[in-house]
C-alpha cells in the first residue's frame, strides 16, 4: 500500500516564451497531484525565466537608492546620533538681559545640574511618535540640548519674551521637522519613588498642537504673580509650567538608561505636596511654590550656570563611540565625531563679564549696574578666571544652606544679609568680594525665606533665634579655615552689620569685621572685639534710632575705643539707610523707597568711596599665608 502513494515520474513540457524555446524536464508527480497543475518542483517553473535577474537588479537598485538617500534604519539612526551630537551655537546674551522669541538656549536643572536633552534611540507608544527627554550630565551645547524658544506656530520674531506668554521649545538641529517638546499622558514605574502627586511623561514630538505650548513662570512663590507680563531674564531660574495641564517640567534624581549613558529622569508635576515646614512658606503661597526640582536655570552662549548640590548621573561617552563603530556606510571621520564631542572640554566661556555677572538668578547687568562694574574691574586688576568666583550653592556645619565662591586658598570673608533676607542684592555685594580675590560664603540665616515687604522682613528678624544665628556664624568661619584659608573676615549690611559685629566676638577664627550700618549691643560686650580690626560704614542721614543712626554709631566708636580697639568708624554725608544697596528692590523704584522708608537714593559716589575703604580694609587686616 505504501507504494502506490510513492510519486511517478511525469514529462512536461513547458513554453518559455518568444523566440526562447521550450525546456523538457521531469518531475514525480504524486497520485493525487494532476500533471496539468501549476505545482512543480525542482528546477521547473512556468513563465518568465528572466524575472529572477530583473528582481535581482530592482531589488539592488532599490538597495543602492534607499542607501544613498539614507533610508537605511540604521543609516537614519546614526545620521540622528550624529547631529544629536554635534556641537550647536547658543545665542549670546543680549545685552539688556531679556529672553527672545527666536534665542537658543540651554536648561540646567537646578536640583541636579542636568541638561534637558532629547534622545532619539527612544521611542514611546502614544498617538504620534514621540522621542524620550531625559537629563544629561553633559553640559556642552549640541543637537539634543540647544532648544529654540518659538511662538506657537513656529514664529521666531525676536520680541521679548515675558512670564505667562505661550512659548514652544523645539530642537531645530534635526532636520526639516524640528522636534517639539510636550507631555503626554504615559504612567512612569517610578510615580511611586518620586514622591510627585501628579507625574506625566515628557517627550519631543514633530507635530504641533496645544500639548507643546508651554509659559515661563518666576522660581519664586511671592514674586510668581506679580511678576506676569515682565521680561523673562537670562542666566535666571525659572519654572517651566505646561499651559494646558498647569504641570512644571521637572526632573529627579532616578535614573533612566539611554545611547548615551545613565541619564536622570525628566517628567512633569503637578506638585509635591509642600508643608509649611518644608519650604518656610505662608500658607497663601503654597499653590505657587516651584521646588529646586522644577526649576530651570537659562543658560545662553557662555555662561556656566552655579553647580548643583546633588550628584549628577554619569554620561557614558563609550556607549556613543561603540554605536558609531557599528556603522560602516559613514566615512571614519564622521563615525568617530560623536565620542569626540562627549568626550572634549566644554565651549570655551564667552568674556569674562558675560560668564561671572550672572552669578546668582537675577540678570547682573541690568540689575545691579554699580556692582557689574566692580566685579569687571577687580577681574581685570586680580586676572582671576570668572568661573573661580561664581557663588553656588552649599550646605556646611550642621546642614546650614549658603552659597560659596572665590579661590580656593585665599584669605576668606562672611557676608551676612540685610533684613530681607538672602537677596540678589547680597550676593552681589559678595560677587564684589569674591572678585576682589576672597573666598566668600553666605550663609542663609533664613533658610530660604526672603521678605517681600518691610512687615514681612520685620517678621522674619524678629523670629530670629539671634543666638543659633551667631553659632552658624561660627560654623562658616570652622568651615572655611577647614577649605585652607588662611584668615577670616566678616562683612554684614543692616541686619547683618550687627551680627558681624556680635559674630566677630563670639568666634575667635574671626579676625576682622566690618558692620555696614547695623549695631545690636545686645550681641557682643566691647571687652570681646578688643583684638579684632574693625570698621563701620553709617550714612549721615540714617534715621533708625539705637541700630545704625549718628549717635549709634560714635557709641560704637566710642566703646572700642575705650578697650584699646582702634576702629575706624565711617560717615557718609547725604547718604542714609541701606546706602549701599545699588537697586531699591523690594520697592519699584528709589522714590518709592525714599517715599515709604525715607532712605535717600543711591550715592554712587559713597558707594565707591566705602568700597575703597572695605577692601582696603581686608588687604590689610587678613593674612595671606
Amino acid at each position: 500500500p505504501l507504494q502506490s502513494l510513492r510519486p511517478k515520474r511525469t514529462r512536461v513540457t513547458v513554453a518559455r516564451g518568444p523566440n526562447q524555446g521550450t525546456r523538457v524536464t521531469t518531475r514525480r508527480a504524486a497520485p493525487w497531484t494532476s500533471a496539468m497543475t501549476n505545482t512543480y518542483h525542482g528546477d521547473a517553473r512556468i513563465g518568465n525565466w528572466a524575472e529572477d535577474a530583473c528582481r535581482k537588479d530592482m531589488e539592488l537598485a532599490e538597495f543602492a537608492r534607499r542607501r544613498g538617500a539614507g533610508e537605511q534604519l540604521l543609516t537614519k539612526l546614526h545620521t540622528k546620533m550624529e547631529l544629536a551630537c554635534t556641537p550647536a551655537p547658543l545665542t549670546p546674551a543680549h545685552a539688556d538681559g531679556c529672553l527672545r522669541y527666536g534665542d537658543v538656549i540651554t536648561l540646567h536643572s537646578v536640583l541636579c545640574g542636568t541638561v534637558l536633552a532629547a534622545n532619539m534611540d527612544k521611542t514611546l507608544v502614544g498617538e504620534q511618535l514621540a522621542y524620550l527627554v531625559t537629563g544629561t550630565a553633559d553640559p556642552t551645547p549640541v543637537g539634543r540640548t540647544a532648544w529654540t524658544l518659538l511662538r506657537p506656530g513656529g514664529v521666531a520674531d525676536g520680541s521679548v519674551i515675558t512670564y505667562g506668554a505661550p512659548v514652544v521649545l523645539a530642537l531645530k538641529s534635526y532636520g526639516a521637522d524640528p522636534l517639539l517638546l510636550q507631555t503626554q499622558k504615559l504612567g512612569l514605574p517610578s510615580l511611586s519613588k518620586s514622591g510627585a502627586s501628579k507625574k506625566d511623561q515628557v517627550s519631543a514630538v514633530t507635530r504641533e498642537s496645544r500639548a507643546v505650548v508651554w509659559k515661563f513662570v518666576n522660581a519664586e512663590a511671592r514674586e510668581q504673580l506679580v511678576s506676569e507680563g515682565k521680561p523673562v531674564l537670562a542666566h535666571a531660574a525659572v519654572g517651566l509650567q505646561h499651559l494646558q495641564t498647569f504641570l512644571l517640567l521637572s526632573t529627579d534624581l532616578l535614573k533612566v538608561r539611554t545611547i548615551f549613558g545613565v541619564e536622570s529622569e525628566v517628567h512633569a508635576q503637578l506638585s509635591r505636596n509642600a508643608r509649611l515646614t518644608d519650604v518656610a512658606l505662608p500658607k497663601v503661597y503654597l499653590d505657587h511654590y516651584v521646588p529646586d526640582a522644577s526649576k530651570w536655570i537659562i543658560c545662553t552662549d557662555g555662561f556656566a550656570p552655579p553647580l548643583p548640590a546633588q550628584p549628577v548621573p554619569t554620561a557614558a561617552p563609550s556607549t556613543v563611540a561603540s554605536f558609531a563603530r557599528l556603522s560602516a556606510p559613514t566615512p571614519a571621520a564622521a563615525r568617530v565625531a560623536p565620542a569626540a564631542v562627549l568626550l572634549t572640554a566644554p565651549t570655551p566661556m564667552a568674556p569674562r563679564m558675560a560668564e561671572a555677572l550672572p552669578a546668582f538668578r537675577n540678570a547682573f547687568l541690568a540689575s545691579f549696574p554699580f556692582y557689574a562694574k566692580l566685579v569687571s574691574d577687580a577681574l581685570d586688576a586680580t586676572g582671576l578666571p570668572a568661573s573661580e568666583v561664581l557663588l553656588r550653592p552649599l550646605r556646611f556645619g550642621e546642614g546650614v544652606p549658603g552659597m560659596l565662591g572665590g579661590p580656593l586658598g585665599a584669605p576668606a570673608v562672611i557676608v551676612l544679609q540685610e533684613w530681607w533676607g538672602l537677596t540678589p542684592q547680597v550676593l552681589a555685594q559678595a560677587s564684589a568680594l569674591a572678585a576682589s580675590g576672597y573666598r566668600v560664603l553666605v550663609p542663609d540665616l533664613y533658610k530660604g525665606a526672603v521678605g517681600v515687604d518691610a512687615e514681612e522682613a520685620h517678621h522674619l528678624m524678629s523670629t530670629l533665634d539671634f543666638p543659633a544665628a551667631l553659632g552658624e556664624i561660627a560654623q562658616a568661619a570652622v568651615h572655611l579655615r577647614t577649605e585652607g584659608a588662611p584668615s577670616v573676615g566678616i562683612i554684614g549690611f543692616c541686619m547683618g552689620g550687627a551680627l558681624a559685629l556680635g559674630g566677630a566676638a563670639k568666634c575667635e577664627a574671626i579676625e576682622a569685621a566690618v558692620s555696614c550700618y547695623g549695631v545690636n549691643f545686645g550681641l557682643f560686650e566691647a571687652e570681646e572685639l578688643a583684638h579684632v580690626a574693625v570698621q563701620a560704614h553709617f550714612g549721615e542721614l540714617d534715621a533708625m534710632h539705637g541700630f545704625s543712626d549718628t549717635q549709634t554709631a560714635l557709641a560704637l566708636e566710642r566703646r572700642l575705643h575705650e578697650v584699646g580697639n582702634e576702629a575706624s568708624v565711617c560717615m557718609y554725608m547725604g547718604s542714609g539707610h541701606a546706602f549701599l544697596n545699588d537697586n531699591p528692590t523690594p520697592y519699584a523704584s528709589f522714590d518709592e523707597r525714599a517715599a515709604q522708608a525715607g532712605y535717600p537714593p543711591f550715592d554712587e559716589e559713597n558707594a565707591e568711596e566705602a568700597w575703597g575703604r572695605i577692601l582696603g580694609f581686608f588687604a590689610r587686616a587678613l593674612r595671606r599665608d
